[in-house]
């Protein structure tokens, strides 16, 4: 029998033990039904897909809880050679999990070193588990587990895991929301854990179960429902925002005045509706200047210095991937310096997540704080002694890599916001098209002068040859130089074509604007 208070032995007695279980089992449900909604809002809710996996490992470690009540009844054996450990170790998993989800899941940035920290301490906690229920299962019917060491060492791994997670809430203030609701959280469960942890040193606490623990669950947990409701609304306001700043944005036929940002989300709010009215027109503007010019060499600088200025990005760089173990620098533009960069070709051995990039097709950033070595390998080929983010962009075409865009910004170490990488990706298929176009061309030049020289080489030059010999070398070299010369036009038509569309655009999103209906 437990030997605290009156009250904390509701908690331990059979049907105290039920309805907790009951509750802290609801109450967990609860929060990651209200995570999944949200979740299923849209592929972009990236924060609530990890709140919906953190919490459902929570409800997994509660309903193991229970699996080994049942097993307990099922097989006949005691309660008391099963529980206590599981119950211990099932606590030690709730707030790996919960703090993870407080500390990283809101965060916008990616946090893999978070994520590995969160299964490296699931799993030592499993395996303590196991240990500790092979060493106690003999022990049960003899000894009390709060009396045995094990119940002291199952208390102070929790107390360490509550205070390094308050210690990285108050360094980590900048970047987490609801700080006084996480800390309220982890300040009860420290003082459950804290309080226990005496009653154990002070033997004065009798049993294999704590009814202050369960207590402190209790209380604890529906902050966390309250941490993830705020979230919610919190998500569904900037939603709204959004919508009504871009119903003002498109029915107006000028931009609105962005107001001074009262708060900071107020500020992105404004900056994001004024975007995405305009996107349309940004690609637009984009395409006229990566066409400015119809020869095919000079597309790929055209295509890098039209996304440095339609991005503000510092400097940007077009890589082709023909090389499976180097990138070739094809194109790059320091925007801050208005200068044409000659780098030198990236090793793709000290780029991992470009070669992540390409494999998987898709947008890939690299942050100074995780990808440092790779930024610097980056910035050294392109001769700029500075390190900043920059963001991967895979240009694709018919289901093909063909090339790799970067947007850097080594000099303002901004990073760019939601709609400037939506934009970057909406750049891909353009850039991908021009510059396919653009190598097409070039190459098939190329051949054919390589070709005609090869003709004249096999022919032993003109020493010897008859007049019929040449007047043959010559028909095919002009050949070879037509068919070149027609895939070149055949370019500079499509390209013609393309600034026509582009007018065309340009004059139907002028006559919107000018009606003014909606």
């Amino acid at each position: 029998m437990d030997s605290t208070p009156d009250f904390l032995d509701l908690f331990v007695d059979s049907t105290g033990e039920l309805l907790y279980f009951l509750a802290v089992l609801a109450i967990s449900q609860a929060a990651l039904l209200m995570a999944l909604g949200q979740r299923l809002r849209g592929r972009s809710e990236t924060a609530a897909g990890r709140f919906v996996v953190l919490l459902a490992g929570v409800v997994l470690a509660w309903i193991a809880l229970m699996g080994g009540a049942l097993y307990a009844l099922a097989t006949d054996s005691g309660p008391d050679a099963i529980l206590p450990p599981l119950e211990r170790a099932v606590n030690a998993l709730v707030i790996v999990f919960t703090a993870s989800a407080l500390l990283a899941a809101d965060n916008p940035r990616p946090q893999p070193g978070a994520w590995r920290v969160t299964g490296l301490l699931a799993a030592a906690i499993v395996a303590g588990y196991v240990y500790t229920a092979i060493t106690w299962s003999p022990l049960a019917d003899t000894e009390e587990f709060n009396a045995h060491a094990l119940g002291l060492v199952w208390t102070a791994i929790p107390i360490v895991l509550l205070a390094g997670a308050i210690g990285l809430l108050l360094t980590r203030y900048n970047e987490t929301a609801d700080i006084p609701l996480k800390l309220v959280y982890f300040l009860v469960l420290l003082a459950a854990y804290a309080y226990t942890a005496a009653a154990i040193g002070a033997d004065v606490l009798e049993g294999d179960v704590s009814g202050a623990l369960r207590l402190g669950f209790l209380v604890a947990i529906p902050m966390i429902v309250a941490i993830i409701y705020r979230f919610v609304v919190d998500r569904l306001d900037t939603a709204i925002d959004e919508v009504s700043a871009y119903a003002e944005a498109v029915s107006r036929p000028q931009p609105a005045v962005v107001a001074p940002p009262a708060t900071a989300r107020a500020a992105r709010t404004a900056a994001l509706g004024y975007t995405s009215a305009s996107e349309s027109v940004t690609l637009l503007r984009a395409l006229g200047m990566m066409l400015d010019r119809e020869t095919p060499e000079d597309i790929p600088r055209q295509i890098v210095e039209a996304v440095a200025t339609v991005l503000k990005a510092d400097v940007a760089v077009l890589l082709a991937h023909d090389d499976g173990a180097w990138a070739d620098v094809i194109a790059a533009y320091n925007h801050i310096q208005a200068r044409t960069i000659s780098g030198l070709a990236l090793n793709l051995e000290e780029q991992p997540t470009l070669v992540s990039a390409v494999e998987n097709k898709s947008q890939r950033p690299l942050y100074p704080d995780r990808n440092l070595d790779e930024l610097a390998d980056l910035y050294t080929r392109l001769d700029i002694n500075q390190v900043g983010p920059a963001y991967i962009q895979p240009l694709t075409r018919s289901g093909e890599v063909v090339g790799i865009l970067i947007a850097a910004l080594p000099y303002t170490s901004r990073e760019l916001t939601d709609v400037e990488l939506n934009l970057l990706e909406g750049l891909g298929p353009i850039a991908a098209r021009l510059l396919t176009m653009s190598r097409v061309a070039v190459r098939a030049r190329f051949e054919a002068a390589d070709q005609a020289i090869q003709e004249l080489i096999a022919s032993g030059g003109t020493e010897g040859v008859d007049a019929e010999s040449v007047a043959s070398a010559r028909h095919t070299m002009q050949t070879s130089l037509e068919a070149a010369q027609a895939q070149i036009a055949d370019l500079n038509r499509m390209v013609r074509d393309l600034q026509v569309e582009l007018d065309y655009e340009r004059s139907r999103l002028g006559e919107l604007l000018d009606s003014g209906d909606e």
